[in-house]
């Protein structure tokens, strides 16, 4: 990093949060909902993408953050996530912009997306880089005032345990020695190249949030998101009673009996839960079907269920 030219340390710099939302993410499970992972609720009548903007709000509130943009970026095949209701919040929000966009080029690799975003901005401008299918286990302005302290131009989140994170922090300068042509993975290629000029660093830090792999990983991480709203520090042990339901979501447009028993579900627009079935630890799909009576438990449901579990 050449003296004088990272502007990090204070968050005078950022001027972005990009949301990464690629076709890596929409296999199986994703795919078969027909929707954008980003469409998913967290809670009632909140999206996961809704979160994501209440996260870049409160950056936003910053007093070191100058102005702030959002960019949601989407491969090429990939449902768009729906996002109307963000452009009439924007005027009180203090974000700049909000912008979801498309991969201009197919086959640019992460870090060949983030080197062409990257020509909107100045050299020292920063980018807040995120994977969006992810539910955070804690405020986000938290893990940016770490990346922010090492002063680098690059820094990356690193896991406690090793894992890599979905979070990083990067000077649009290192991204402009990214190939214009052809596809650049951001791991494999692109880091390695910027790490030979310019200063990369990684910063160990407890799990930013749940990848959304599969349909548990994302029951998981809702229940998390809700018992940490109600501030219940219940232990982890795996002897710990954890037999109390925290949430339910049920979607506008499913039809669900009102003698049905929904725990710690989502049952997604579209779905039938008859009388008198019970739902646990399940998603029900847009074309899942819990007949009357049915107990359906650990499950992703998106057709007709047989039997019980």
């Amino acid at each position: 990093m050449r003296e004088g030219t990272a502007r990090v340390g204070t968050l005078a710099g950022l001027r972005a949060l990009v949301l990464l939302s690629g076709v890596v993410r929409a296999k199986g499970w994703v795919s078969d909902i027909g929707r954008s992972v980003l469409d998913l609720p967290i809670e009632s009548g909140r999206s996961l993408l809704a979160g994501w903007f209440g996260e870049a709000v409160r950056l936003a509130a910053l007093p070191e953050v100058e102005r702030l943009t959002v960019e949601v970026l989407v491969d090429r095949v990939s449902p768009l996530p729906t996002s109307n209701g963000f452009a009439a919040a924007l005027p009180a929000s203090g974000l700049d912009e909000f912008r979801v966009e498309r991969d201009p080029a197919d086959y640019r690799g992460t870090g060949g997306v983030l080197r062409d975003l990257s020509l909107r901005y100045q050299d020292d401008d920063y980018l807040l880089v995120a994977t969006g299918a992810q539910v955070l286990d804690g405020p986000l302005e938290e893990h940016v005032a770490a990346l922010a302290s090492r002063n680098a131009d690059v820094a990356i989140v690193g896991h406690d345990d090793g894992t890599p994170a979905g979070l990083f922090l990067v000077r649009c300068e290192c991204l402009r020695a990214i190939s214009e042509l052809g596809f650049v993975d951001l791991k494999e290629q692109a880091l390695p190249q910027m790490a030979r000029e310019h200063q990369v660093e990684v910063v160990r830090l407890p799990p930013v949030g749940t990848p959304l792999r599969t349909p548990a990983d994302y029951l998981r991480a809702i229940r998390r998101y809700h018992l940490r709203k109600r501030s219940d520090q219940r232990p982890r042990s795996p002897f710990a009673e954890d037999w109390r339901p925290a949430f339910s979501i049920i979607e506008d447009g499913a039809d669900v009996d009102p003698s049905a028993q929904v725990h710690d579900s989502v049952v997604l627009k579209g779905a039938r839960v008859g009388r008198d079935a019970v739902v646990v630890r399940s998603l029900v799909g847009p074309k899942g079907t819990v007949p009357r009576g049915q107990r359906v438990i650990d499950r992703f449901v998106n057709g007709a269920t047989r039997g019980g579990d």
